[in-house]
């Protein structure tokens, strides 16, 4: 008996000891796996999260799909008023509300399958109602939309109370449309709907929150592009965004319509061919009649929408540069017009290039010791917040001149602070190409987008001690540099005062005034008080949410102001929804951050720029969405500047994670995911009667039916 037990104890103590062991074995593993910075932890890590967003994929986003796999599912029958049956389940509208009912049903519903197509309409609006145990009459639930080719709106979940006695759907089609009752079930099987795309995605965005985390080798190096790991990840990101912005250029069809005001850069490229500078077309004489052609009662019908008119001829009032860079080169080249939406594409992602540019030679020039980590998520905030999304994902004629400037002047500004020339032994020169270059692009706003020209105001900070103490420019010593600086200013400027001269007999005329629109621009003026309503509008009014998909209402413009007020529909001032500004605005207000007073001054000059620029656009056109786009970047540079410096204040100039520099690189997190998910829904708001909401509502159903996933 003692040698029984003994020989079991025995056989226990191994078999604990191979536990102990293979436990141990395990976490050796695991520290090695997911300890060190190193290539294998983040194999290991994102394998794991794409684990995760699989199994969310299936289980979470598919839920649908779980907690109805043990129904039994009922085809009942049915009937519909106010249409003639033709044939089994297709009908025809006599005009009127239609009615489908299903009666004696007796029992629990949790969901719905319903499909209907109607002759001619992608998606219909129809509205479930019920008589169940706690309502003897008819509940509406809110309206959704069933669309034929997106197979999730046709399982909607029902949440009515106990038993369901009957069930009806309410529905409109027009008079004599014919519609098909495609499919009806109570309590289906919903099937499975595995979307690859949505599960990538949600794995690239917890992968980047990983990436960017404080505790990642992102932040244990200095950010160098000279480093080829670096400059690969730079090129991989431009590249990915290129990839992404080409689909959402393509989004909204709308966008390339070719109606007469989208087209006006294509018809100057084709009068540029023919040595002219005006638009060809013959003027209306009833046009050439009118006392005052710019009173759009008076003109009526006449003329052309939104182009300047100017002596009995009609001009593109728009900055000459996208049609010079892109339409007349395309059209020499293929003899067909370019798209709209390619040249704005083209711009957007010239114009992400430009962000990751500056903000790169920012931290070069100030910031030598700033972390690329630190670099790289600012640069993607600024990247999705500056404006950049909603041009693409809205590539009409509008915007492109805006986006073109600001892409000069990132890059103009990006080849200023790369100018300057520090060697070991202390001694300073000046780069007199990247001078020329920077310059010739900051002179090219002129020709796209004239008020952002208050960006060459940066020239002040940049080259403050270049001029002042160093004596590299505008000196003896400096005049190269001088006349790299200034030459390409005064090219462009004598071009620009040129083509403005050959349209409206005066070199500081742009002819935005002689525009052909809902007012008489020729008498706008500056007005005081329009000031306050667009600082509010632009920069303080609070965005609204719902409960809905996208979950973004859009804003009117309501005001007191006893006059014309110009407006477009908003989502929200800028510094109510892009709160890494205030990280510039607490910038501003701690000058201790800043140990060079020079860049503490173009901290402050961005910001002021930028309100600047929201006087101006609101005195000269009023208050439009697109305008975000001329002072919005600015402040993110600004924003940036602040970023780099707090950053260098909290660490010392070291590489160590503390306490401090930890909280900081979360609030970079929060402001990275804040704008990933605002932008991002921004893309499906109808902003005023046009997006994809009304252009491609397929897609919209689609991509509704991804992200609320529990409709």
């Amino acid at each position: 008996m003692k040698n029984t037990l003994f020989n079991t104890t025995d056989e226990n103590n191994i078999k604990n000891s191979k536990n102990k062991i293979s436990h141990s074995s395990f976490r050796t593993l695991f520290k090695s796996v997911f300890s060190d910075e190193s290539p294998k932890k983040y194999i290991g890590i994102f394998s794991l999260i794409l684990a995760v967003s699989l199994l969310a994929e299936l289980f979470l986003f598919n839920y649908k799909w779980v907690v109805s796999s043990m129904n039994n599912p009922e085809y009942p029958e049915y009937t519909i008023a106010n249409a003639v049956k033709q044939s089994d389940g297709k009908y025809k509208s006599n005009g009127d509300e239609m009615r489908l009912v299903i009666k004696d049903i007796d029992k629990p519903l949790s969901f719905l399958e319903f499909n209907i197509a109607v002759e001619d309409e992608e998606s219909v609006p129809v509205t479930i109602c019920a008589k169940d145990e706690a309502n003897n009459n008819w509940l509406e639930a809110p309206s959704l939309n069933i669309t034929n080719d997106v197979q999730r709106s046709h399982y909607p979940r029902l949440h009515f109370s106990g038993d369901v006695s009957e069930l009806s759907v309410k529905f409109k089609v027009a008079e004599d449309k014919t519609f098909d009752i495609k499919s009806l079930a109570l309590n289906p099987n919903v099937p499975l709907m595995f979307s690859l795309g949505r599960a990538l995605f949600v794995w690239i965005i917890l992968s980047l929150i990983f990436l960017f985390r404080p505790g990642s080798f992102l932040y244990k190096y200095k950010t160098d592009a000279k480093i080829r790991w670096q400059s690969a990840v730079l090129l991989v990101l431009i590249a990915a965004i290129a990839a992404g912005f080409w689909p959402l250029s393509k989004l909204d069809p709308w966008c390339d319509r070719k109606t007469e005001e989208t087209v006006q850069y294509q018809m100057l490229a084709e009068a540029f061919t023919r040595g002219e500078v005006h638009i060809a077309e013959e003027t209306d004489p009833k046009m050439l009649n009118l006392e005052n052609p710019y009173d759009s009662t008076a003109r009526g019908s006449l003329g052309r929408w939104d182009t300047a008119y100017y002596e009995g001829k009609y001009y593109v009032y728009f900055g000459i540069a996208p049609a010079l860079l892109y339409y007349l080169p395309y059209y020499i080249a293929t003899g067909e017009p370019m798209t709209t939406s390619t040249a704005v594409y083209i711009s957007c992602v010239l114009a992400a290039a430009a962000t990751l540019f500056a903000l790169y030679q920012l931290a070069r020039r100030w910031f030598k010791n700033t972390p690329f980590g630190v670099y790289l998520i600012v640069s993607l905030i600024c990247i999705i917040g500056e404006g950049i999304i909603f041009t693409v994902k809205r590539p009409d004629f509008y915007p492109l001149p805006i986006i073109t400037a600001a892409m000069f002047a990132m890059f103009g500004l990006g080849l200023w602070l790369s100018a300057v020339r520090v060697y070991n032994n202390g001694e300073k020169t000046l780069s007199p190409a990247k001078l020329f270059f920077g310059s010739l692009l900051m002179a090219a706003v002129a020709a796209s987008r004239p008020q952002i020209l208050l960006t060459s105001l940066f020239a002040i900070p940049i080259f403050w001690n270049e001029v002042f103490k160093d004596r590299l420019l505008f000196s003896k010593n400096g005049l190269k540099n001088t006349v790299a600086v200034c030459l390409p200013y005064l090219i462009i400027g004598a071009l620009v005062m040129w083509y403005n001269y050959a349209r409206f007999g005066s070199p500081f005329d742009f002819g935005a005034n002689y525009n052909l629109t809902s007012n008489d621009m020729t008498k706008r003026g500056f007005v005081f008080g329009r000031i306050s309503l667009g600082l509010f509008t632009y920069l303080l009014q609070i965005p609204q949410i719902k409960a809905t998909f996208p979950f973004l209402n859009i804003i009117s413009v309501e005001s007191a102001y006893q006059g014309l007020t110009q407006s477009e529909k908003f989502f929200g001032g800028v510094m109510a929804t892009e709160p890494l500004l205030w990280v510039g605005v607490i910038g501003i207000f701690s000058k201790k951050l800043f140990k060079d007073k020079r860049l503490y001054a173009f901290t402050c000059l961005s910001f002021a720029i930028s309100i600047a620029l929201v006087i101006l656009d609101t005195q000269m056109a009023g208050l439009l969405r697109r305008y975000f786009g001329d002072f919005l970047w600015i402040m993110y540079l600004g924003a940036a500047a602040s970023c780099f410096a707090i950053y260098k204040y909290l660490n010392k100039n070291t590489f160590m994670i503390t306490a401090r520099t930890r909280r900081f690189i979360n609030i970079l997190i929060v402001c990275f995911v804040i704008a990933a998910a605002f932008h991002g829904l921004e893309i499906f708001v109808d902003s005023g009667g046009w997006g994809i909401i009304k252009s491609n509502i397929t897609l919209y159903q689609k991509m509704q039916y991804l992200i609320a996933f529990w409709m």
